[in-house]
């Protein structure tokens, strides 16, 4: 009996320990998904919604006619990326900030390249702003948007670099103070910064 009770005394503080840590992986579980869905719906009204609330208020020109699939399809892109990337590894907020920084700078410099050997404005929605005048020609609005593109090609390898830090030492010290704002700040920076790209692709100009 004595024997029996020792035994029984082991198990249950065991027991405990597994139903403990049972309901600590399922609270986990939830906050991942949670996290997950949060940065989805997050994405899609950056991209899809933003640019039409910031052409609602002035603050862009008016959007093409047919914005909305431009942007409605590269949202879908984006968060079938986001959902495949958390198959491989969990999602982590300030790993897609820097994702989306260094999808911008690629953006830019495609559309740099595409620029400088058009013989067309391909980007009407880019504010003129050093060449604006009656004499302006074609040539001067293609050297003014490659000019425009290269620049946001450089701040956004610059927002990379920035981001990739940040991210580099959340990796290095997962337990360290602040890091849900630094990865809050990373996925913001990265969002912004490919949202005015997007805006700029879709502008009337």
């Amino acid at each position: 009996m004595r024997a029996s009770a020792e035994a029984n005394s082991a198990f249950v503080p065991e027991a405990a320990c597994d139903l403990t840590t049972s309901h600590s992986d399922a609270y986990l579980e939830r906050v991942h998904i949670w996290k997950v869905l949060g940065a989805a719906v997050g994405m899609l009204a950056a991209f899809v919604l933003g640019p039409y609330v910031l052409a609602r208020y002035g603050v862009v020109s008016p959007l093409r006619p047919h914005a909305m699939w431009i942007l409605f399809a590269t949202a879908v892109g984006l968060e079938m990326k986001l959902f495949f990337s958390d198959l491989i590894s969990d999602f982590k907020y300030h790993k897609h900030g820097y994702d989306l920084s260094t999808l911008t700078l690629g953006a830019a410099l495609t559309g740099f390249a595409l620029q400088i050997t058009a013989s067309q404005d391909l980007y009407p929605g880019i504010p003129k702003w050093f060449v604006s005048g009656p004499n302006t020609t074609a040539d001067d609005l293609i050297r003014q948007r490659a000019a425009i593109l290269a620049g946001l090609a450089f701040v956004a390898c610059l927002v990379a670099l920035v981001t990739a830090r940040i991210s580099a030492a959340i990796e290095r010290d997962n337990k360290a103070q602040g890091k849900p704002l630094l990865a809050a700040i990373n996925f913001v920076i990265g969002t912004s910064l490919f949202c005015g790209y997007l805006v700029m692709l879709v502008s009337k100009g």
